[in-house]
C-alpha cells in the first residue's frame, strides 16, 4: 500500500492500466506521458478501454490525497461530458476511478455511485487500499514489476533452474545423464495425464523418479501446450506464488518433488478442482516409497491420482548406466559399486563419481558418507530420537525377516533387556506406517528398501552404538548365522573406515573370548568365520584342538587382511 502511494501519477497509471488489463479489460487505450515531466498527458478520460458490445469503459486516476470526494466527482464529470469525450452517456457502459487516497467516507462513496446510476452507467472505485489487497492475493507480478517487491516466495521455477539447482547439490546424481531403461514408465505417465488430474511416482530412494518425472512432463507438456513449472521447496506457503503463476490463462502442470517433503501440499491441490476458467492445471508428484501411503491418502481427499511405480535398476542396468554416464569400464570399480548402490543409481553415480574423481578403488572402500548424506536426515527426524525405533529397525536389518506369530527365536535378545517383544512388535507396525517396514500378509516383516537396511545396521550398531554390536553378533551368530555373516560383510564392504575395522575387531573379539571359554559348541565355526580377526589366538586354538575337522574357508579371508 505504501509503495503504491509513492507512485508518481505516470507511475500509477501504468501500474493500474496492468491491473485492469489482467482482470479482464483488453482493447486498452491509454494517454502517454509528457515527456521529461513525470505527468500523463491530459484526457478525458486517463484510459479508456471498448468492449465487444461497442460500449466503452472510461477510467480516470489521481495521487491527489485531500479532497478526493471533489476530485473524483470532477473526473466523473468529465466523463460523462459530451463535449470532451466526444462520446455519448449511452455509449458509455462503465467509468472506473481509480486513486491512492484512504479519505473517501462511506457517504461519499454512496454519493458518487448515485451520480453514475442517474446515467445508468456502472461505477467501480479502486482505493488504494483495495488495489495493495488484490495486487497481493491475485496479481503478485505486479507488485514484483512495478513496486519491486517480491510477495511471491519464489518457490516456482522453470525446469532450466530447477536441474540447475538440483545439480549443484555435487553429491546427487545429475538431471542432464541421458535417459534409459524407463521407456515403458514414462509412457504410462504421459496415457496417464489425458484421465487423470494427478500423477504420483512412487518408488525407493534414488531409483530415478525425478530424472523420470522430467523426462515425462517435458515432452507431456510440449505436445499437449502445457505449461511445466517446478516447485523448489522451501518449506513456505505457495499460495501467493499460485495467484501469480495463475494470472494469465492457460494450462499449467505443476511437478512437486518429494512431494512427502512438502508441508504445503494440501495448498497446491486446492488449485485442482477449483472452478475457474481461466486456467487449468495437472500435478506430477514423485514420493519416496516408505512415505506414498500417507501422500496418496492426502491426495485422494481432493482428487484419485494415478500411481505409476518404478523399480530399482537390476545389476546389468546399473553397469550400463556406469558406462555411459561416467565412462567407468574397470570391472573391479564395476562390481564394488554394483554391491554399494543395490540397484540405486543415485548411490551408484555417487559412488562412481568418487571413483572417477580419485581413480583409486579404495576411495569407493568406505561409503559411509554417502549413505549418512542418503539416508541420516530422513532417519533422524522420522525415528532416529527413539532408541526403540532404531534398535527394532537395526535388529530386523540383521535377521533380514521375521514372523510377527512366531518371535521366540529372538527370546535371547528380549531376555538381555535390549527390547521386550510387545514393544518389538509395537515398533514394527509403527515402523511400516513410516514404510520403513514392509509386513506381507500381515505375518512376515522385513525391512523396505535393502540400502536403508544397511545403513540401519550401521547406523544403530557402529555409528551410535546404542548396544554392543558383540552382543548381537553372539545372540545373532547361533540363530541368525547367515544375516549375520552378511551385515558383516556390508559393513566392511561398505562403510570400510579405521574406526569401524577397528570397533568390529574388537566386538568380534569378544565374542571369540567368551564362546571359546565357555566351550561353546559353535565355537569351531566362529574361528572358521572370523579366524582373520584375532590371528593372535590361532595357535592357541589349534593347540586345544586335537582334530580340526571344519573345512578351513574362512568366510572374511578375503575382506579383512
Amino acid at each position: 500500500k505504501a509503495k503504491i502511494c509513492q507512485l508518481s501519477p505516470a507511475q500509477f497509471q501504468e501500474f493500474c492500466d496492468d491491473f485492469l488489463f489482467r482482470k479482464g479489460y483488453r482493447n486498452i487505450h491509454s494517454y502517454g506521458m509528457q515527456p521529461g515531466t513525470g505527468k500523463t498527458t491530459i484526457g478525458n478520460p486517463d484510459t479508456y478501454f471498448r468492449l465487444d458490445n461497442g460500449k466503452y469503459v472510461f477510467v480516470a486516476y489521481t495521487t491527489q490525497q485531500a479532497g478526493i470526494y471533489d476530485k473524483l466527482l470532477e473526473d466523473i464529470e468529465k466523463c460523462l461530458d459530451e463535449s470532451k469525450t466526444g462520446l455519448s452517456t449511452s455509449n458509455i457502459e462503465e467509468i472506473i476511478c481509480c486513486h491512492t487516497s484512504s479519505n473517501l467516507s462511506a457517504g461519499d462513496d454512496f454519493k458518487l455511485h448515485e451520480r453514475c446510476r442517474k446515467e445508468e452507467i456502472q461505477l467501480t472505485i479502486y482505493g488504494v487500499d483495495e488495489l495493495a489487497s488484490q495486487t497481493q492475493a491475485n496479481f503478485p507480478s505486479l507488485a514484483s514489476k512495478y513496486l519491486h517487491l517480491n510477495i511471491d516466495t519464489n518457490q516456482l521455477v522453470s525446469v532450466e533452474e530447477f536441474v540447475k539447482q538440483y545439480d549443484a547439490n555435487k553429491l546427487a546424481a545429475p538431471l542432464d545423464t541421458e535417459f534409459i531403461f524407463r521407456t515403458k514408465e514414462k509412457e504410462d505417465i504421459q496415457k496417464g495425464f489425458l484421465d487423470y488430474e494427478i500423477v504420483i511416482i512412487s518408488g525407493k530412494s534414488g531409483v530415478g523418479k525425478t530424472r523420470l518425472a522430467l523426462e515425462a512432463a517435458k515432452e507431456f507438456s510440449t505436445r499437449e501446450n502445457y505449461r511445466l513449472v517446478c516447485v523448489k521447496n522451501y518449506n513456505m506457503s505457495l499460495y501467493e506464488d499460485l495467484c501469480s503463476l495463475t494470472e494469465q490463462p492457460g494450462n499449467y502442470l505443476l511437478f512437486i518433488d518429494d512431494a512427502n517433503d512438502l508441508v504445503y501440499l494440501q495448498e497446491v491441490l486446492s488449485y485442482i478442482n477449483r472452478d475457474n476458467s481461466r486456467y487449468h492445471m495437472k500435478l506430477l508428484l514423485t514420493v519416496r516409497d516408505y512415505a506414498q501411503s500417507s501422500v496418496v491418502k492426502i491426495v485422494k481427499k481432493v482428487i484419485a491420482p494415478l500411481l505409476v511405480s518404478i523399480e530399482p535398476f537390476t545389476d546389468k542396468e546399473i553397469t550400463r548406466f556406469l558406462n555411459e554416464s561416467l565412462g567407468i569400464k574397470n570391472d573391479n570399480y564395476i562390481q564394488q559399486i554394483v554391491r554399494i548402490a543395490e540397484g540405486n543409481p543415485r548411490m551408484a553415480f555417487m559412488a562412481g563419481k568418487l571413483a572417477v574423481e580419485h581413480n583409486k578403488l579404495s576411495s569407493i572402500n568406505d561409503a559411509s558418507g554417502l549413505y549418512d548424506e542418503y539416508y541420516s536426515t530422513y532417519v533422524d527426524d522420522t525415528f532416529g530420537m527413539n532408541k526403540d525405533l532404531c534398535l527394532t529397525a537395526g535388529i530386523l536389518s540383521v535377521v533380514k525377516a521375521v514372523v510377527l506369530s512366531r518371535l521366540d527365536v529372538l527370546n535371547e535378545i528380549f531376555n538381555e533387556g535390549l527390547i521386550k517383544s510387545d514393544s518389538f512388535i509395537e515398533n514394527i507396525q509403527l515402523l511400516s506406517r513410516y514404510e520403513v517396514v514392509e509386513i506381507m500378509k500381515n505375518e512376515v516383516a522385513s525391512m523396505s528398501d535393502q540400502c536403508l537396511a544397511n545403513y540401519m545396521i550401521y547406523y544403530v550398531f557402529f555409528k551410535r552404538k546404542l548396544v554392543p554390536f558383540s552382543l548381537i553378533l553372539e545372540i545373532g551368530y547361533k540363530h541368525f548365522h547367515d544375516g549375520v555373516i552378511k551385515s558383516i560383510g556390508t559393513i566392511l564392504n561398505i562403510y570400510n573406515n579405521q574406526d569401524t575395522r577397528e570397533y568390529c575387531k574388537q566386538e568380534v573379539i569378544k565374542v571369540w573370548k567368551k564362546f571359546s571359554d565357555n566351550n561353546d559348541s559353535c565355537f569351531s565355526k566362529f574361528v572358521n568365520d572370523f579366524h582373520t580377526f584375532n590371528p593372535a589366538d590361532i595357535e592357541t586354538f589349534f593347540e586345544k584342538t586335537i582334530l580340526f575337522s571344519v573345512p578351513f574357508i574362512p568366510a572374511f579371508s578375503v575382506l579383512v587382511g
